[in-house]
């Protein structure tokens, strides 16, 4: 047995590889066809080519059962770690956690390998026939058959140890006597350990899910606004940054507290203090990212002096991004530094890292709270509101010259907005009020206590607005799920880009159009032939240049509000001439042509 666990050593060991192992089988079968054969991806799993000449399934993008064996390993690898991590602190919710994933990697297996024993005829093999019999025996049944047999035999030496324990449990339930009195109040004192315990096992399975979902989405919208230069707009400046913040807080952040709160490390004040620090940082740059967008949401629609050059709402972008990160950053090492007295608990620290025994709640209530929660929170709300009441009052205004089935089409629009603005709101007051509530309770009114998994369960909605982030801002750009529809997300081709981009920003097709145009002109001008110049195209020409000025303002407007997913419906004048716009540059290519033609 491992010195300071429950469990013997060879256990610890093979949770530890198989935890290793399923992550990258997980990873194999989610990423394909990347992964396969000729993917980009394909060099990294050498061994996992081997086994796809065998077992078809794994080389089949498609194949439904890989694709849920691969969702209940992420369970698999979850309560591994779960169960090395009780072992390790001697719980003894250890034997019976690791007795529980040992059982469900041995059903998982074996349920996967009965499908392929006498399998009814007429029905698909997934086995290759020209493999071979010994191949297919060592490659697929020896193979798999080490998630069967082992994961059995550590259930089997696991059972007299659970079955003991369960035993000495019973026992002392039913002892009676004069020691009633002092074994209740042991019993009462056990169950709460018990339950703390148990409490904390569940907030770190739910903890790792999240870490793993935030992790993943928001790597999702780092690599398409990387790989698709398309996407690189201002609004996506702001989507990008954000997801790097998220992205942070799941890889790095959220690791880090939950190692601290499992073993209560680190033993010294101020690394302890650091690592909380850390995700509060990254939670409230992440905050005022959210606060960015409204502000530029706000000023792009609603203030009229605003609508600036593309290179000035750059400029402004990047001023609003760089204070959301210097702000939050300057806010979440403030204790480090004892100001205000928020390191004053240093001179009491015990040894064990506990948040709410090295943060202070002064710093937690009014700093955090008050400046980076509450009064964002007012600002996010009045930026949306008024929001609304210019989209509100812009379609008022044209409503009169629209027919009735356009009528009912703008209404609907109009609720979808509001369902998605107070999506945002809401979201944001879900995830973060909870937390923060309870500690200003327990600041104001120290005499009241909440439980320890409600105080969990408020950190745990609280990490989870990182993760709703990205559904929220990203997934719902059209230039995002142009990119995200497509099957070769990371192995996209110029071409595939372009049409994203062309459904994506209006002014990209008018830019294509005018240069087209520029180009048949001074071909046509530079000709020896091309010498004179009749009245119409000289009058051609005229009108061209006033369509092409004419279209490159409304572009510009069009530019502006397309960037925005949620106020797509405010350009109404715009949307009402798309048709005649279309119809003109028809027509004025046609007649250009002909013009040319008379010329030549």
């Amino acid at each position: 047995m491992a010195k300071g666990s429950l469990i013997p050593l060879w256990i610890e060991i093979w949770l530890v590889v198989s935890s290793l192992l399923c992550a990258a089988d997980v990873f194999y079968t989610m990423m394909r066809p990347h992964t396969l054969r000729g993917g980009h991806l394909s060099s990294l799993y050498l061994p996992w080519h081997i086994y796809s000449d065998v077992d078809l399934r794994y080389a089949d993008a498609n194949d439904l059962v890989t694709m849920a064996t691969g969702r209940v390993m992420l369970i698999e690898i979850v309560m591994n770690v779960v169960a090395v991590i009780l072992a390790r602190r001697r719980s003894p919710h250890a034997i019976v956690t690791t007795f529980t994933t040992c059982m469900l990697v041995f059903w998982k297996t074996f349920l996967y390998m009965v499908m392929y024993i006498n399998q009814p005829a007429g029905t698909q093999t997934y086995l290759a026939e020209e493999a071979g019999f010994w191949k297919t025996f060592w490659v697929f049944w020896v193979a798999d058959g080490v998630w069967v047999v082992l994961p059995l035999a550590a259930a089997v030496q696991l059972w007299p140890r659970l079955a003991q324990t369960v035993k000495s449990s019973m026992s002392e339930t039913s002892s009676a006597g004069s020691l009633m009195p002092r074994l209740e109040t042991a019993s009462v004192i056990t169950l709460q350990r018990a339950m703390v315990d148990y409490t904390i096992t569940i907030y770190i399975i739910f903890e790792l899910i999240l870490s793993i979902q935030i992790t993943g989405s928001n790597l999702i919208v780092l690599l398409a606004y990387c790989r698709s230069i398309h996407l690189r707009t201002i609004t996506n400046t702001y989507i990008f940054s954000l997801a790097c913040t998220d992205f942070l807080a799941g890889c790095l952040g959220i690791p880090l507290t939950v190692y601290s709160v499992l073993t209560r490390a680190p033993h010294s004040f101020y690394p302890c203090l650091a690592i909380h620090l850390l995700l509060c940082a990254l939670c409230t740059i992440s905050t005022f990212h959210l606060l960015a967008i409204a502000v530029d949401k706000y000023l792009s629609i609603c203030c009229k002096r605003q609508l600036l050059e593309h290179k000035r709402r750059y400029r402004r972008a990047l001023a609003l991004l760089a204070l959301a990160w210097v702000f939050g950053i300057v806010i979440g090492v403030m204790p480090m530094f004892n100001l205000f007295g928020f390191a004053d608990g240093r001179h009491n620290y015990s040894g064990l890292c506990h948040f709410t025994k090295v943060v202070h709640y002064h710093y937690l209530v009014f700093v955090i709270f008050f400046g980076t929660i509450i009064l964002p929170t007012f600002a996010i709300i009045f930026c949306y509101v008024r929001i609304y009441r210019t989209i509100w009052r812009e379609e008022r205004e044209v409503r009169t010259l629209l027919r009735g089935k356009e009528r009912e089409r703008r209404l609907r629009q109009r609720k979808g907005i509001i369902r998605s603005l107070v999506l945002v709101v809401v979201a944001f007051f879900f995830c973060w009020y909870p937390l923060y509530t309870i500690n200003s309770i327990h600041f104001f009114f120290p005499h009241l206590h909440s439980h320890h998994a409600i105080t969990l369960s408020a950190v745990v909605m609280s990490h989870l607005n990182c993760g709703l982030n990205p559904v929220i801002y990203a997934y719902g750009l059209p230039g995002f799920k142009q990119v995200l529809r497509q099957r070769s997300f990371f192995t996209q081709t110029t071409a595939s880009m372009n049409y994203a981009a062309s459904h994506y920003s209006p002014t990209l097709t008018l830019r294509r159009k005018e240069s087209n145009y520029a180009s048949t002109r001074l071909r046509a001008l530079n000709s020896p032939l091309s010498t004179r110049s009749t009245p119409d195209t000289a009058d051609m020409r005229r009108q061209k240049r006033s369509f092409i000025h004419d279209s490159a303002t409304q572009a510009a407007t069009l530019q502006r509000c397309s960037t925005e997913p949620l106020l797509q419906s405010t350009n109404v004048i715009l949307k009402l001439n798309c048709q005649h716009l279309s119809s003109r540059i028809s027509m004025l290519e046609a007649s250009t042509s002909r013009s040319e033609e008379a010329d030549v």
